[in-house]
Parts: structure tokens; sequence; C-alpha cells
């Protein structure tokens, strides 16, 4: 029992000025703690089921996976629920200047620009789905006219690949891309080449 009580300290990052150090407190049993300590002004914060964090560029934003809680996991791999159907990770940014944090749900994987301010994350599906504040007064004024058949809608093309979408912290512009299997960005953010992977045919 004594040994379910240990922890270990693990994942220790210094931000890019050294403004910022970040640390995880992961307990042999139960839910891992992600600590931030400010340098400058000897603040001490933390968050919890927090993992992989890593600072933007300017040292503005701080990234970081929240994972699915140690009981939930637990529950679901004794239940035997396919892996597949299992609690996905999100990812969530915090804004220092704001002290507010963004959550990005059913995210597979990111990467931090060391030299630009692009954030680029995977998710798990390649659905880009629309936005729910979107203009639905078009909706409203639908109607069916009667003895006309709507159009069926052309079935896409299967694909391997998933949604890639990119958000430059600095500006807030945003960009999204189906069917990627693998991408890459240029060391300062100026160019982006990526891989579709699209069977297109009937």
């Amino acid at each position: 029992q004594a040994f379910d009580g240990w922890k270990t300290l693990k994942n220790e990052r210094i931000s890019p000025g050294g403004t910022y150090i970040t640390y995880e407190i992961q307990p042999h049993k139960g839910d891992t703690y992600l600590y931030w300590y400010n340098t400058e002004t000897g603040v001490l914060d933390s968050v919890l089921r927090a993992k992989n964090a890593g600072f933007s560029e300017k040292e503005d934003y701080l990234i970081y996976i929240i994972e699915a809680g140690y009981d939930t996991l637990r529950t679901v791999e004794l239940d035997k629920v396919d892996k597949k159907k299992w609690p996905k990770d999100s990812l969530a940014v915090y804004s220092f200047s704001k002290g507010e944090t963004e959550k990005i749900a059913n995210v597979k994987e990111h990467k931090i620009g060391e030299k630009h301010a692009w954030l680029s994350y995977v998710e798990h599906d390649n659905e880009i789905k629309e936005d729910k504040k979107a203009d639905t007064s078009k909706k409203t004024s639908k109607k069916k006219k009667k003895g006309k058949a709507e159009p069926k809608k052309e079935k896409e093309p299967k694909s391997d690949g998933k949604v890639l979408r990119l958000w430059n912290l600095e500006d807030g512009k945003k960009h999204a891309f189906k069917n990627v299997t693998d991408y890459s960005i240029s060391e300062k953010g100026e160019v982006l080449t990526y891989v579709q992977n699209v069977d297109d045919t009937c």
C-alpha cells in the first residue's frame, strides 16, 4: 500500500526565455498533476489530469494534453471496452495574459512551433464540422417542394487520413485540411507541406 502512494516527478521543461518551468507529478495510482512556476513572480499553479506541456515561441501560451481520469480509464479497461471507444484526450491552450484556457476535444497529436507561432494538431476524425454559431437564417426559409425529390448527396471517397488543423497563436488565424496522413511545417513557419490519402475508385 505504501508503494501506491509513491509519486514521480517527470517531464521538466523550461520556457524559451526561462520565465516558466513546468513539471508533472505522477502517482503510482491516480491522476497526474501538471505544475508551472513563474520564475519572476514566484507564482506556482497546477492543473489535474494534464501532461506533455509545451510553450509557444513568445511564452504567451502553455499548451498541454488533458487525459481522461484514472478511474475512468480503469473502468473501461476492466469492462473490456474496445480501445477505439475509450475516452479521447483533449488539447488545452492556456493564455498567460488572459488567464483563460481553451480546450479542444478529440485530439490525436499536436506540435508547437519553436521558431514560429503555429500550433498544429491532428484530430481522431476526418470530418470538418461546421461552426455551430454559423448563420441559421437560411435553414428556416427552406421548404420542401412537393413532387420533387431532393438530389442524393455524393458519397465522399474513403481516406486513411484525418483532419489537420493549424492555429496561429499570434494573429488567431485558423486553417483545416482533410485526409491528411503526414505533414511538416518549415522551421520558421513559412511553408506547410502535407500528404493526403484519398481512395477515389468506384
